[in-house]
């Protein structure tokens, strides 16, 4: 009995490795926490069935407004981005967005956002909007120094000191709506900024 045992194990044990290899290397769809995110990006890569890794890598602009969109979970995926435009959302987390470096133009204008820290690693944006949100503190802008167009309108931001550095800041600077008192730090390059409110 036991080396009947025995042979059915060593006759079994080659075909679990067999399966256990093929599972491993077969391709995975990837995972969208947001359905709507999911069903923005389906649309850009005209995709049905799995979403692969090599297809989100072929996206550079990714356009979802007004859709109710909370959670951007599995964009970290589109490493290859250039334009996020995610404007009139329910997002608050920007964690997911933290790596994509290749980003220029970013849109994030009347969410619920109040931490922008990830935006640190995002030094290669030349456009940001982050109007109508619940924004304090923006000193993770001072990590992003070639910014050339910002939109801060309606947060609680009272300290522009991270705007010290951005002498690219030309096109345009809108800071209305927010209780600052000192426009000190950006003295030097006023002037320049072809578009302001204040």
């Amino acid at each position: 009995m036991q080396k009947k045992l025995m042979l059915i194990i060593l006759l079994t044990l080659p075909v679990l490795f067999l399966w256990g290899f093929v599972f491993q290397v077969s391709p995975k769809g990837i995972y969208f926490a947001d359905k709507r995110v999911e069903e923005a990006v389906r649309e850009v890569i005209q995709e049905d069935g799995l979403i692969t890794q090599d297809q989100l890598q072929t996206i550079e602009e990714l356009v979802i407004r007004d859709a109710g969109i909370e959670s951007l979970e599995g964009l970290h995926f589109l490493s290859d981005l250039k334009t996020l435009d995610l404007r009139d959302n329910q997002i608050t987390d920007l964690t997911p967005i933290e790596g994509l470096s290749k980003l220029v133009d970013l849109n994030l204008r009347g969410n619920q956002i109040a931490d922008i820290s990830t935006l640190a690693n995002l030094e290669d944006l030349r456009i940001l909007n982050i109007r109508n949100n619940l924004i304090e503190d923006i000193s993770p802008l001072s990590k992003t120094v070639y910014l050339e167009d910002i939109n801060l309108r309606y947060n609680r931001i009272t300290n522009i000191e991270a705007l010290h550095d951005h002498e690219y800041l030309t096109t345009r600077l809108y800071l209305e709506g927010n209780p600052i008192k000192d426009y000190s730090p950006i003295d030097h390059y006023y002037p320049s900024i072809e578009d302001k409110d204040f």
